[in-house]
């Protein structure tokens, strides 16, 4: 949806962009850890050869004994969604790979092993896996204190539930911890994309592009493509968002702005594009800025981030 004029809905709107410079925003609900394995700051290594490369974490075991990482956290809520994405280089027999979620209260774990998988303790069906180069996204649906599994292929399409019904999980009260392992057996290979736990509507994303091409700052007469990528981790319903581009003069006064509205089916992403113009009336733009805003509607303005600014100030 554009605005292409003028009137009492324009007036409005700016109205309540304007107001939201100087009134603290009132933030929905979210929680959100994600982990893309640039570097292994934060995570405990023990065992044999873990790395991090190419944003993976990286498992080549040498040893019989367990190779873990694991990394603790401040918080893990009992209704979350955990999603990651694995490459299966060399799993087999007895060998075994898995992760293990701690929210405080229960443990969640998923094993993979001799072309099987086990959620917290059950055997489920089908999954059988391919150790051969095989990449899957992995998705698991907590609920207060029960899981269903679901996988994907690499991209995190066709997904396929894998428990028919919820699995139990086991009763633990360690601290929040996410743990990946690797066990019984030498030349697992084994590579972690990324991991992600998340609840209620997440910002996965933010791209400002021109044709396409990565924007580093704002050049007149060109349009600038805000891309805002959206978590709905609330599996019970759809969720609405608005997503404001924004262009602000030095005096943060509006000289001009684009919006999209979407609605996010319950446990699933979507991306959101918004094309601005930054037009020549506009004059020089070196002291402008963007301004993204991301609600839930143009009548409560619950944000689902803080204010997003581009160029960064």
């Amino acid at each position: 949806m554009r605005i292409l004029g003028k009137g009492l809905i324009l007036s409005f709107f700016i109205t309540g962009l304007l107001l939201l410079i100087i009134i603290p925003s009132v933030f929905a609900s979210g929680f959100y850890i994600k982990d893309e394995f640039d570097s292994l700051n934060g995570w405990n290594l023990t065992g044999s050869n873990i790395s991090s490369s190419s944003g993976s974490l990286s498992f080549d075991t040498t040893a019989t004994t367990a190779t873990t990482a694991k990394k603790t956290v401040q918080s893990i809520p009992d209704k979350y969604i955990a999603e990651f994405k694995v490459r299966i280089e060399a799993l087999s027999g007895s060998q075994k790979f898995g992760l293990q979620i701690y929210d405080g209260t229960n443990r969640l774990f998923i094993l993979l092993y001799g072309g099987n998988t086990m959620v917290s303790g059950s055997n489920i069906s089908p999954a059988v896996l391919n150790p051969n180069g095989s990449v899957y996204v992995w998705r698991a649906v907590v609920d207060s204190g029960f899981v269903t599994l679901y996988r994907g292929d690499e991209n995190g399409g066709n997904m396929i539930k894998l428990n028919s019904n919820p699995v139990s999980l086991q009763s633990n009260g360690t601290a929040p911890t996410i743990s990946f392992y690797a066990e019984s057996g030498i030349g697992i290979k084994v590579q972690v994309d990324y991991i992600k736990i998340y609840s209620g509507t997440i910002i996965d994303d933010v791209t400002f592009k021109y044709d396409g091409q990565k924007a580093e700052n704002l050049i007149s007469g060109n349009t600038l493509t805000t891309g805002v990528s959206i978590i709905n981790g609330d599996i019970s319903k759809a969720q609405d968002a608005l997503v404001v581009s924004a262009l602000y003069d030095k005096d943060n006064m509006m000289l001009g702005f684009n919006f999209e509205k979407i609605k996010i089916e319950a446990g699933k992403s979507d991306t959101i594009s918004i094309p601005l113009l930054l037009s020549q009336e506009y004059g020089e733009l070196s002291n402008c800025k963007i301004m993204v805003y991301v609600w839930d509607s143009i009548l409560s303005m619950q944000s689902y981030t803080d204010n997003i600014v581009f160029p960064n100030q």
